[in-house]
C-alpha cells in the first residue's frame, strides 16, 4: 500500500508525525505497531484501521496457519 500511495518509509514517517527507526522497525514487525500509529497510518493510506491490523496479522503466520485459520473459522469470522 505504501508503494501504491508512492510513499517511501521516510515519507510516511514524517507524514504521521513519527519517528523513522521506530515505525521502520513496526513495519518490519519487530515492534508491536500502535493503535495511535495505525490510526495514523490509516488516514494518510486511506485504508481501514482493520485493514492495517489484519495485514499485521497476517505477516506473522504463514499462508498455511492462515489459510487452516479461514477454514476452522469461516469466512464470515475472519472478513
Amino acid at each position: 500500500m505504501i508503494l501504491k500511495k508512492n510513499l517511501s518509509r521516510t515519507k510516511l514517517s514524517k507524514l504521521i508525525n513519527y519517528d523513522q527507526i521506530t515505525l521502520n522497525r513496526m513495519i518490519l514487525g519487530t515492534h508491536k505497531i500502535s493503535d495511535t500509529v495505525i490510526e495514523k497510518m490509516s488516514e494518510v493510506l486511506e485504508v481501514s484501521q482493520d485493514d492495517i491490523k489484519a495485514w499485521v496479522l497476517a505477516d506473522k503466520y504463514s499462508p498455511d496457519i492462515l489459510s487452516m485459520a479461514w477454514k476452522v473459522c469461516g469466512t464470515t469470522e475472519l472478513i
